[in-house]
């Protein structure tokens, strides 16, 4: 309105009107309660007198700018909010204008310092709330003489233990408006903040529920997961009756908000509402519940298996047959649609997800219908052994439900309540199709187990019959043609049959006639044992009968093993053997846990199949790189065996891995071959590297070609001989064949021979300055060999510095170079380009800026996500290294200068991925400690002026804590700015609460710093954060030094 011109005649009016209701509410807010008197609502003296007084309290002079405003502004405020009679308003002029920036600096002035004395509104809300019989007055008094915010409501509600205030709160309207929730539509995402006024309804509804009750009814419904949580805390406390007319709102939470917390404080709201005599409003509320876990949605596992492990049996002892009904819905819906069984003729997952009736096992798939399961079996047979309900009655219940799982549970409850109607048992033996049903064979079995010596004579005969009868082979053969297109074997066919046989009668073998029992007799001699019926298999671990473990083969010999591995024979279903590749998992972890008593046997593995060969040279490849001393004459052998073999498909593998086992050999101390080796390891590579009859190497796959690894091995090779002091220059004599043009233009190989030479060129470097010198070439050029070799070189060559300086002109190229989308596509590779470059400048080599500045091209061409993770990898290195120089801290620090004053012109956020350093790398060098304190806290005022922040650096408050002795005035500074900033972490507070205690306990022991400690206490108060008010009672009124 000031800085705008709306064209409205009435503007003026408009801003004064503004401003009025504004000072009245500030001075309703801080006027003392010494000052308050009948005319303080008025003007003239009163009004003035109540100003004064909010000033003294404030401790703001009456000749300050502000106290002169404020004075000044007493009883004009009206008389320019309205024009006289029907006189033209007057118009905003500079006049006008110098009085609204008077004001408005004045409310500035008081407010700022109402928050360094916050505390003391809080002194006076927590009266309020101790009053001990609180009128309507009192409620209207903390609607008009507070802040209305959440820190306001938080505080006072928590101070109320009794339900005194409920009537006036309630009649001035506080639980009637709920705390609005954030939506922050970028993300999709909302928030929801607590309501304190129901968490008071939840403490003292016990003491009054009939007036909660009626509250809780009247407040509007919301998706608000905290308040709904708190009503059913509420509902908890009252008694069933009462607590059952919340249950329909807490169903409806449960059903339609987007979160629900502590899903299991409902279930006890139900098992609360079921002691009701309506039990209607439990039973939807569990079912609101249970639904809600089945669609996917709100309870995690614990919540589900406390939900129906815990209140399902006090569910069912009150609910009684209503409780096991609806169990049996959810479970049904659960399984799968209606239309869904008939298609399936109710086969559904229980096998799986159930293997047995008898106890919950839990494994890693459990289902909560498993969970159902458990809870309608346990529901069925309580009602049954109570007396609640009867056989025909809880059948009935299972038997209306057309899936597997509850003609499974039918037969489980006859198994153990049969003897309650013994006729049900003798029906459900004597059904042919129940007894030839395998799905259901399980539990048919055991109930005829259990209750066959309890069937009359004339019942034993029958069930006898139907188990001689057999089974229903013609099922059999078309179920085999269906899923196997061709004919079942004779053999086969033969064999589930008597199977068949055998299991039933084991189950009724009390009650066979001899016959049978010769023909049970036959059965198990042939086929041995019946299957238990007690100890049943997860169905999720199937281990194929033939497996072999690697305990098993680690605990041979090696001609023992190799025997072994001879006469395996793999099999192409794994549910019937090992297949082979299983087999070789298995043989590898084996002789890598025995590898130290193998190796001196290890050509025995030399004749084995290409599969098992690799096996084996891997398990000896871990083992040396785990530290084993092995017989290093014996595996160079092996090697050079393997390297000798006839091609074939997995030449490609044997090759790579008795590279590989060379390569470690040289390169771990534990495992070095003796120098007499060194001719038999280097023919061997030789023959590696010659091999004609592998693929062309492709552009990505040269760190698992066997030649790229026997080169590397080479060079491995040379390296080793050198600590040796052996002649090593074959090497050299390959490499220069090898990179020569005319070889290089016309080799299948030649991207796999430049990616190593760049790999290894800090190595070779090391080897033979001159050659290298020659060579470097190969990684400065511009075309896609040189490339290939250059980013090989970034990716994998540690720095070396006369590698490098070969190279300058290669990094001088890719520094200032910039992909056409300003991003770059190998990240990592520009990190470490930037990381060498900064590694001279460490070492003093170069400087930050100057006409061919490398350091400034680099910065320049590089997208900010690079150079975030490269300011993370220096500061990180700080904090985590050994002892740096003085020298090279202080060239970071002057590197952190010029990087700031780029950035602070840079366009965009300090979220931004080309400002992020601003927010990321001051708190870590200061938190680092390698700096001056002076730097740092500069670094930290910058920081805060530029961020709003200390930014996310877990290390910077614990430095303050350890600087706060010798600079407490700039560190209390630094705090007050950090807690008053917008862009503050709202739990930095709390999880630095340590850290900034420390640094204000340091304040308050100093005089020059106490009342700036008490103030930022009381600024930290009135945001929310009273964990520090105990500080101030803590320390004495009148410190010393």
């Amino acid at each position: 309105m000031v800085d705008h011109d709306f064209q409205l005649n009435s503007r003026s009016m408009l801003i004064f009107h503004v401003l009025r209701e504004l000072e009245s509410s500030v001075r309703a807010v801080l006027l003392p309660d010494e000052a308050r008197t009948p005319r303080e609502q008025g003007t003239g003296t009163g009004h003035r007198d109540g100003v004064k007084a909010i000033l003294a309290a404030l401790r703001i002079e009456e000749t300050s700018r502000a106290g002169k405003a404020w004075l000044n502004a007493v009883g004009t405020l009206h008389g320019r909010a309205h024009r006289r009679n029907l006189e033209h308003p007057q118009t905003v002029d500079a006049d006008i204008l110098e009085r609204v920036d008077g004001l408005e600096g004045m409310l500035d002035a008081v407010l700022d310092a109402f928050e360094a004395h916050y505390l003391a509104a809080v002194e006076r809300l927590e009266a309020l709330a101790a009053t001990p019989e609180p009128s309507n007055a009192d409620a209207r008094r903390l609607r008009s003489d507070f802040p209305q915010n959440q820190i306001t409501w938080e505080r006072f509600f928590s101070q109320l233990t009794t339900p005194a205030w409920l009537g006036p709160l309630r009649k001035e309207g506080f639980f009637a408006d709920l705390p609005p929730v954030t939506v922050d539509e970028e993300g999709n995402q909302v928030s929801y903040p607590r309501w304190p006024a129901s968490a008071y309804l939840a403490r003292v509804a016990e003491a009054d529920p009939a007036q909660v009750l009626a509250i809780a009814r009247e407040s509007p419904e919301t998706d608000n997961p905290f308040v709904n949580l708190d009503l059913v805390e509420a509902a908890l406390r009252m008694p069933p009756a009462k607590a059952a007319k919340l249950a329909s709102r807490a169903a409806t939470a449960a059903r339609g908000s987007r979160e629900l917390i502590n899903p299991v404080r409902y279930a006890a709201l139900v098992a609360h509402c079921a002691k009701n005599v309506d039990q209607a409003p439990a039973l939807d509320l569990m079912a609101a519940l249970i639904d809600e876990a089945q669609s996917g949605g709100r309870l995690d596992e614990w919540e589900y298996d406390q939900i129906l492990g815990h209140y399902a049996p006090r569910l069912t002892e009150s609910l009684g047959l209503p409780w096991l009904e609806m169990l049996a819905d959810l479970l049904d819906r659960a399984s799968g649609t209606p239309e869904e069984a008939a298609r399936r003729s109710g086969l559904d997952m229980s096998r799986t997800y159930c293997p047995t009736l008898e106890q919950d096992r839990p494994h890693p798939y459990q289902l909560r219908e498993a969970r159902l399961t458990a809870a309608v079996r346990d529901a069925a047979r309580h009602l049954l052994t109570s007396g609640r309900a009867d056989l025909h009655t809880v059948l009935a219940v299972l038997g209306a439900h057309p899936w597997l799982i509850f003609r499974r549970l039918r037969l489980h409850v006859l198994e153990h309540h049969g003897d309650l109607t013994p006729a049900l048992v003798y029906q459900a033996l004597s059904d042919r199709q129940l007894a030839r049903d395998n799905d259901l064979a399980l539990e048919w079995l055991r109930l005829a187990r259990a209750r066959c010596e309890h069937l009359e004579p004339e019942q034993r005969n029958v069930l006898v019959q139907v188990v001689r009868e057999g089974p229903d082979t013609d099922k059999w053969k078309e179920s085999h043609r269906r899923y196997a297109d061709q004919e079942i074997s004779d053999t086969r066919l033969r064999h589930l049959t008597e199977t068949w046989h055998r299991e039933r009668y084991a189950a009724i073998r009390p009650i066979l006639p001899s016959d049978l029992q010769n023909d049970l007799q036959r059965l198990e001699t042939e086929y041995g044992p019946a299957a238990s019926l007690d100890d049943i298999e997860e169905p999720f671990f199937w281990t194929p009968p033939s497996s072999v473990s690697t305990d098993e083969l680690a605990a041979l010999n090696t001609t023992e093993l190799v025997a072994r591995v001879r006469a395996f024979t793999p099999s192409a279903d794994r549910f019937t053997g090992q297949s082979e590749g299983d087999f070789t998992v298995q043989l590898r972890a084996a002789i890598n846990q025995q590898a130290r008593a193998h190796s001196s046997r290890s050509a025995l593995f030399a004749d084995l199949d290409d599969a098992y060969l690799v096996a084996a040279l891997g398990g000896f490849t871990e083992a040396i790189r785990r530290g084993d001393d092995l017989d290093s004459e014996a595996l160079v052998q092996l090697a050079a065996t393997a390297t000798e073999r006839s091609a074939s498909p997995r030449t490609h593998d044997i090759l790579r891995e008795s590279a590989q086992l060379l390569y470690e050999m040289l390169v771990r101390p534990t495992a070095q071959p003796v120098p007499d080796l060194a001719e038999a390891i280097w023919r061997t590579l030789t023959v590696m590297l010659r091999t004609a009859d592998l693929p062309a190497a492709s552009d990505t796959d040269h760190w698992s070609d066997p030649r790229a690894q026997a080169l590397r091995t080479m060079v491995a090779w040379a390296r080793w001989r050198r600590t040796h002091d052996a002649d090593f220059g074959r090497l050299f004599g390959v490499l220069d064949e090898l990179t020569e043009p005319e070889s290089l233009a016309g080799s299948p190989i030649a991207g796999l021979i430049v990616t190593v030479v760049g790999e290894r060129f800090a190595q070779l470097t090391d080897l033979d300055r001159d050659w290298a010198n020659r060579h470097a070439h190969l990684l400065t050029g511009n075309e896609p060999l040189a490339r290939l070799a250059w980013e090989a070189y970034l990716g994998a060559s540690p720095y070396y510095q006369p590698a490098v300086e070969l190279l300058l002109s290669a990094y001088r190229t890719a520094a200032c170079t910039r992909t056409e989308d300003g991003t770059d596509q190998q990240e990592h590779l520009r990190i470490k380009l930037g990381s060498d470059i900064l590694v001279r400048y460490w070492g003093g080599l170069i400087e930050l800026e100057g006409e061919d500045s490398i350091i400034r091209d680099y910065y320049a061409n590089s997208s900010g996500e690079a150079l975030n993770r490269l300011a993370w990898s220096i500061t990180s290195g700080l904090r985590a290294g050994p002892d740096i120089p003085a020298a090279v801290i202080e060239r970071v620090r002057l590197w952190w200068e010029w990087r700031r004053k780029i950035l602070a012109g840079a366009p965009g956020g300090p979220e931004s991925p080309e400002r992020r350093e601003l927010l990321d790398v001051p708190g870590a060098l200061v938190g680092s400690g390698r700096f001056p304190a002076t730097w740092c806290l500069d670094q930290l005022q910058e920081l805060l002026q530029t961020t709003g922040s200390f930014g996310k650096n877990p290390h910077v408050f614990r430095y303050l804590t350890s600087i706060v002795a010798d600079h407490t005035g700039q560190v209390l500074n630094l705090l007050q700015q950090c807690l008053a900033s917008p862009s503050m972490d709202p739990w930095l507070p709390s999880l630095r609460e340590a850290d900034i205690s420390t640094l204000l306990r340091a304040g308050l022991r100093t005089p020059a710093h106490a009342e700036l400690s008490r103030g930022i206490i009381n600024r930290a108060a009135a945001r929310g954060y009273q964990q520090f008010r105990s500080l101030l009672t803590a320390q004495p009124s009148n410190p010393t030094p």
